[in-house]
């Protein structure tokens, strides 16, 4: 019998040993993510990473209204797409998160991203019928049920891409753009309306670009660039956050041009990378 049950916690041990060696693979779950192409083309599509468990296998969230690169099919606003599905042959712009994220610890950053995730659970439970798209303004609701000065998730009625966005890191404490809008407040709601916010305006002008965040601490610091020399010299493998990340001129290619870049930046020589979509503008 001891055998047995020592047999039993041996593989026990093993497959969740095995469990955390994969989920440690990639950590960009929680982030925002950004291509070009919303609607008619005249603005930009928001999403989150949602399950960055295998490499080849990135689970995006996102606000589907049915014109965003995915036929609306299912019963639900919130839908999962793949990482190809979301970009849909559009340019992709990356990851970003917000900025107060640069001066909170590796656990914090954690917790945090395991509380967008279970906010965007709830979401994804609303049915269509309580949860519908809302093309003029990010977050629309009716009233405060419980009275308590917050938007909860069952309370909300419409939303839009980058609605998606701000209300998931803004409910967490984590501000975006000019106020919270988990808030019940109809001043900051309409702030938050028309093209006064854009994914656009939301991710390059209120948020930090992750470029550059090879270990996924949210701050770009010397070991990003030593990690990323230890990739271009074929001694570290990599993920498809890191491949994007690293990827600091935009050339497509992982060298040590990147790596230089990298250390550059986190001395303070340089304050952007050639491959930011702000340098383009």
């Amino acid at each position: 019998m001891k055998k047995i049950i020592t047999s039993i916690v041996t593989i026990c041990i093993v497959f969740n040993s095995f469990i955390l060696s994969v989920s440690a693979a990639t950590k960009a779950e929680g982030y925002a993510i950004y291509r070009d192409g919303a609607g008619i083309n005249f603005d930009w599509h928001a999403g989150f990473i949602y399950n960055a468990l295998y490499h080849s296998a990135n689970t995006v969230i996102h606000v589907d209204n049915g014109a965003n690169g995915n036929s609306d099919s299912t019963d639900f606003l919130i839908n999962d797409v793949s990482l190809s599905e979301f970009i849909n042959n559009q340019q992709f712009y990356g990851y970003y998160i917000p900025n107060s994220f640069s001066l909170l610890s590796d656990n914090e950053i954690a917790s945090i991203k395991n509380n967008v995730i279970i906010t965007i659970n709830k979401l994804k439970q609303i049915n269509k019928d309580d949860l519908k798209y809302n093309v003029a303004f990010q977050i629309w609701y009716n009233n405060d049920r419980d009275q308590d000065g917050k938007v909860d998730t069952d309370e909300i009625t419409s939303m839009r891409c980058d609605g998606l966005i701000e209300y998931c890191y803004e409910s967490l404490g984590y501000m975006i753009f000019s106020g919270d809008i988990s808030t019940f407040d109809t001043s900051i709601r309409n702030a938050h309306s028309g093209t006064n916010i854009t994914p656009k305006k939301q991710s390059t002008l209120h948020m930090h670009n992750c470029l550059g965040d090879i270990d996924y601490n949210c701050s770009v610091t010397a070991t990003d660039g030593r990690l990323a020399m230890r990739i271009v010299s074929g001694i570290e493998s990599y993920d498809k956050y890191q491949e994007f990340v690293l990827d600091v001129n935009g050339d497509e290619i992982l060298n040590a041009a990147d790596s230089r870049l990298i250390l550059q930046y986190s001395s303070n020589i340089i304050d952007i990378f050639p491959a930011d979509p702000l340098v383009a503008e």
